[in-house]
This record gives C-alpha cells, sequence and structure tokens, in this order.
C-alpha cells in the first residue's frame, strides 16, 4: 500500500491575533489638537453628532488596513526616516455627506504635503505593506453622525483662531479597533496625553 502523498506546506498565515488593522496619520501637535477639540464639541453641539476626541483627531496619510503585528516596527522605522511636517493652515469646514465634519487646508494642498504622502507610499511599497491607494483628500473628521449639515452653512463658518493650524505635527503609525461605540485607537509609541486647556 503506497502512503499518501504528505502536502508540503506554504508559508503559515498569520493568527488573527497577531493582525491588527492600521493606518499612518499626521497628529497635530498638543496644543492645536486640543483647540481642534474644542472646536469638534461647538460643531457637535450645533449640528448634532458625536465629537472626535481631541487625542483622536488627525490627518491620514495612508490607510493600510489589516497587517502583521510584526510590521509595526519596520514602519515606525520608515516614519522615523521621513521628512518633517511643515506647519499647514486649516482654512475651510465641510461635510462628504452632512454627517461627517471635517476642517482641511487648501484644495490642492500644499506639495509638500503631497510629497510627504507620496514617499511615504513609494516606502510602504519598498517594504511589500499593501495600502489603499485612493487619491489624497487632506481632512481631519471633527464629527461623526452628525444630522444633515448644510454644506453652505459650514462654508461660511470662520475658524476659531485655535483650530487653523497642526501645530508641530508628526506621522505616526495608528493601530484601529472597531467597538460598537465607535473606533479606538492606539498611537504606536506615542506617549500619552498631557492635559492641556484649549486656547481661545
Amino acid at each position: 500500500m503506497v502512503a499518501p502523498t504528505r502536502r508540503l506546506a506554504g508559508p503559515e498565515r498569520p493568527r488573527r491575533e497577531d493582525l491588527a488593522r492600521y493606518f499612518v496619520a499626521l497628529r497635530p501637535g498638543q496644543r492645536a489638537r486640543a483647540g481642534l477639540g474644542a472646536f469638534a464639541r461647538e460643531l457637535a453641539a450645533r449640528f448634532g453628532g458625536r465629537a472626535v476626541a481631541a487625542a483622536d483627531i488627525h490627518l491620514t496619510l495612508a490607510f493600510i488596513g489589516q497587517a502583521p503585528r510584526a510590521s509595526e516596527a519596520p514602519i515606525a522605522q520608515l516614519l522615523a526616516a521621513l521628512p518633517p511636517a511643515q506647519p499647514l493652515a486649516l482654512r475651510r469646514a465641510g461635510t462628504f455627506d452632512g454627517r461627517l465634519l471635517w476642517v482641511a487646508p487648501d484644495d490642492p494642498p500644499a506639495g509638500w504635503l503631497v510629497d510627504l504622502a507620496s514617499e511615504l507610499r513609494s516606502q510602504l511599497d519598498r517594504l511589500g505593506i499593501a495600502f489603499d491607494r485612493k487619491r489624497l483628500r487632506p481632512h481631519l473628521t471633527l464629527v461623526r453622525g452628525a444630522r444633515g449639515a448644510d454644506r453652505a452653512a459650514l462654508a461660511r463658518l470662520e475658524l476659531p483662531r485655535s483650530a487653523r493650524g497642526l501645530g508641530q505635527a508628526r506621522a505616526w503609525l495608528v493601530e484601529s479597533t472597531l467597538l460598537a461605540a465607535g473606533s479606538s485607537y492606539r498611537w504606536v509609541g506615542a506617549p500619552p496625553d498631557a492635559f492641556i486647556i484649549a486656547p481661545r
């Protein structure tokens, strides 16, 4: 009797517990986050919905999606070698669908921001890390679940001085966990936020 042929094992797939959902984002400086968080609460009070916590406000550069946790270290090294973020003025408020409210820089965005995102994506390609290749549409989400916010009204809003820039922004790898109440973020390698009162 001939023994059955043993199938050679290919590369092992990562176990579910070894995977996480990631994106790379510019995180505003601490004072800028406080100012943007205060503006988020003002928008939510006016248009309804849930204000994004100041600590979670960000500008996405590349959405990676599910990837092995082992990729955290090489991505962190990649980010440390990127050119530093330059000052970025936030000029306008808007919405995509009446429910998600954001603030954004000018359109088209500053050349350095486009170059930074392009360099990041090239380096992710070099590491063999897949990501969403949609065109960069830089914005910072401040409110989710607003109730029919009017685009014209948002366009007329004057952003408070404390919400007009990113301050000392830096690119971070972020782990995103989907929960019933929304997404929970872990800024890989970042220290916890200190409490800062938003400037007026």
